[in-house]
């Protein structure tokens, strides 16, 4: 018998990650923790460059250059596959050279907008490799088409009522 740490998370076959929980003194319980496959590009694949800013930081704006500009080649990059470069391709939108670029000015410190540039690089990676879910089509219920059914019904004899009396 294999004996779990409450608390802990611990590796169950090859993918399943569960974290064991007490719920009475002589019951464990396992809930399954989903997988997250996060790609953080490396600093070694990026390049920033800082550049005048018309954002926040008043007087300071005009002395110093804080606004962040990050510049991420995708054929150059390693840690991609070429399945995942070419869905980056699909959903994201590159210059001929293939770089993506991304500005940040939101605020008036270069290491503050250095930092939400990489961050952003990153969640759009994320969300252009994330699967997609396909839409699977459904039709009303007849309960559902009856209903609107009375409804124009209802609504087609309160018009009537409403209408002149034509007399003959």
């Amino acid at each position: 018998m294999i004996s779990y740490k409450v608390g802990s998370l611990t590796k169950i076959g090859y993918d399943k990650i569960v974290k064991i929980f007490r719920i009475s003194p002589s019951k464990l319980r396992a809930c399954r923790i989903r997988k997250l496959n996060m790609i953080k590009i490396p600093n070694n694949e990026i390049k920033i460059k800082f550049i005048r800013s018309s954002g926040p930081g008043g007087q300071n704006v005009n002395r110093r250059a804080t606004k962040a500009q990050l510049c991420w080649n995708i054929n150059d990059s390693t840690t991609l596959t070429d399945r995942q470069k070419e869905l980056l391709r699909k959903h994201l939108s590159f210059t001929n050279k293939g770089d993506i670029i991304i500005e940040s000015d939101k605020t008036r410190y270069q290491r503050r907008n250095k930092e939400l540039v990489i961050i952003q690089l990153n969640n759009l990676i994320n969300k252009a490799l994330k699967k997609r879910k396909k839409r699977i089509s459904t039709k009303p219920s007849k309960a559902v088409k009856e209903k609107r059914l009375e409804e124009k019904r209802q609504h087609s004899e309160k018009k009537k009522a409403r209408q002149r009396i034509k007399y003959y």
